[in-house]
């Protein structure tokens, strides 16, 4: 298994990263194309953050006042 990717998960007052694996299948005759199954869906595209991560962000902003 190789890893698909990272994200960045907030649980109050402790910081996780949560890997994703990505197992690659191929038959044995046909092994140069072998397929994958499609990773987990992101909140936003290109960011490594996870949805509580986001929404502590939100709050920290507008409910507590804190700079981004």
């Amino acid at each position: 298994m190789q890893p698909f990717g990272e994200e960045r998960e907030f649980i109050p007052a402790s910081l996780f990263v949560i890997q994703h694996a990505q197992i690659k299948y191929a038959c044995k005759k046909c092994q140069e194309k072998p397929l994958t199954a499609p990773g987990p869906r992101k909140v936003i595209e290109r960011i490594s953050a996870g949805p509580g991560l986001l929404a502590w962000n939100v709050i920290a902003k507008f409910q507590h006042h804190q700079p981004l």
